[in-house]
């Protein structure tokens, strides 16, 4: 009976050591699952700041009114709506992957997860006046820094 029971007790030591090391396994397959999942979240960021730079583009410098240019305009026009579109279906797909925008203009400056680029004097201290370049987080963690221009 003592030499089952001896047996026993370490077959139970052996399952308990494989569980271990399957917890173990899990853990690393979970953390490198997240790592890979932020990568894409990341390359979509980076391809969503190229559609905002083309839209903020096409706002800072709209066509001259010539005449050689007027039928071009819808044109460019559709375009424009077409880079509106993608980035809203971007913006959509952030969400679904748990990703939020960090700061908004009138929100509190945050130095844990914003990066203050410049300062101005006429607004209400330490509140956000401009955000440069929008940053991200998913799940709590920080993504991207938002740059921000802050109220000094």
């Amino acid at each position: 009976l003592e030499e089952t029971l001896g047996k026993l007790q370490a077959e139970l030591g052996e399952r308990v050591g494989d569980i271990e090391r399957i917890a173990k396994k899990q853990e690393e397959a979970a953390s490198i699952r997240l790592k890979a999942e932020n990568h894409v979240i990341m390359m979509l960021i980076r391809q969503r700041e190229a559609v905002v730079e083309a839209l903020d583009k096409t706002r800072a410098n709209p066509l001259p009114d010539r005449f050689w240019l007027r039928a071009a305009k819808p044109k460019i026009s559709e375009c424009v709506d077409s880079l509106r579109l993608v980035l809203a279906k971007m913006d959509d797909a952030l969400r679904q992957l748990e990703v939020s925008p960090i700061g908004k203009v009138g929100e509190a400056f945050d130095p844990s997860c914003m990066k203050a680029m410049e300062t101005r004097l006429d607004g209400e201290k330490g509140t956000i006046a401009q955000v440069m370049r929008q940053g991200f987080k998913r799940k709590g963690d920080v993504l991207l820094e938002t740059e921000v221009v802050v109220f000094k």
